[in-house]
């Protein structure tokens, strides 16, 4: 009965350390994938920082300056980490802010084109105006809400 017991307590001891071993296999391995999946979210955070938010914040002030040279494009592919967890949902919500990211450089663009049509008006207004041409109008064609508003008012 003895011998019966040391052998179950062997075999006992036996299966809970390959048990214990295995489930630190997986955990590592789990920890891992878990690891890689967040470096990639702190890569995109980083990348819309430093291709998205940058840019546009430097483009931004350059336009406040009067500089209206100044264009940025921001394009990032998704991450498309579709999973049920909360690093899938950080991940779409990366998605997303590089979208937004897009869509505010598209909205500069457009901002800075129309910035450059009024002040291309005003300066053909002005030229017209010093020349004596003062029934010279101004096309509103491309300028909506307050910059039509300014150039109809100067007209």
């Amino acid at each position: 009965l003895l011998a019966l017991s040391r052998d179950a307590f062997v075999v006992t001891a036996g299966s809970l350390v390959v048990g214990t071993l295995g489930v630190c296999g997986l955990v590592l391995v789990g920890a891992r994938r878990i690891g890689r999946r967040i470096g990639r979210i702190v890569e995109r955070c980083e990348a819309i920082r430093r291709e998205g938010i940058a840019p546009l914040a430097d483009a931004s002030a350059r336009l406040a300056r009067g500089d209206l040279s100044a264009d940025v494009a921001v394009a990032f592919a998704p991450l498309a980490m579709r999973t049920g967890d909360e690093i899938g949902t950080l991940a779409a919500t990366l998605d997303a802010m590089a979208s937004d990211a897009g869509e505010t450089a598209r909205a500069f663009g457009e901002s800075r084109r129309t910035l450059q049509a009024l002040v291309g008006v005003t300066q053909r207004l002005t030229g017209a105006a010093s020349a004596g041409a003062l029934g010279e109008r101004a096309d509103l064609a491309g300028l909506a809400g307050a910059y039509r508003e300014l150039v109809a008012g100067v007209n």
